[in-house]
């Protein structure tokens, strides 16, 4: 349950906009993997992937979830679904639990909604996006990634082996 937090906490830090901790120090993976599952406790909804396109969308995916987390809650709550899932344990009483755990639920939904309906949506500009191929004549295919460094490779090199006399499972065998 806390790497889950953890998990959450991390990326709600980073879909919030928070600034990233300026702390180093052998205490700092600590205090960051505290804070991390406190946000993830607080704020759960606001982790999840799709949140990170803020606006309509992200707000769609809270709610979605939420619901389904709140239907699971309610199922849970099924003397038939406690008894298949833990034998006995429809004879409990679990009026603390469900009353905490509601509370925790209606908390943090409140609390996401509240912070994701002041994100922003993500709109890339369009400078901000390189083309996925450029035009070369150079190329032997006719295009090149811009995104990829030029790395000359010398054609000369697969031409042969060092060791022409020799079959390339003798050299494999002999590497062994």
């Amino acid at each position: 349950e806390l790497v889950l937090a953890a998990n959450l906490g991390s990326r709600g830090w980073r879909n919030l906009g928070l600034d990233p901790l300026k702390m180093g120090g052998p205490l700092a993976p600590f205090v960051a993997s505290f804070l991390s599952v406190l946000v993830g406790l607080a704020v759960p909804y606001a982790g999840m992937r799709q949140v990170q396109a803020g606006g309509k969308p992200a707000m769609e995916s809270v709610l979605r979830t939420a619901t389904l987390v709140a239907i699971v809650f309610v199922l849970s709550d099924i003397d038939a679904v406690q008894q298949f899932i833990v034998v006995g344990s429809e004879q409990c009483r679990q009026d603390s639990v469900n009353i905490g755990v509601g509370i925790w639920f209606a908390t943090t939904l409140l609390t996401s909604v509240y912070h994701v309906a002041r994100m922003e949506r993500y709109h890339p500009a369009k400078e901000d996006m390189e083309p996925l191929l450029e035009s070369d004549e150079d190329s032997p295919v006719g295009f090149r990634v811009p995104g990829l460094p030029d790395v000359f490779v010398d054609p000369d090199l697969g031409k042969g082996g060092s060791y022409p006399c020799c079959s390339l499972g003798f050299e494999a065998a002999l590497g062994v």
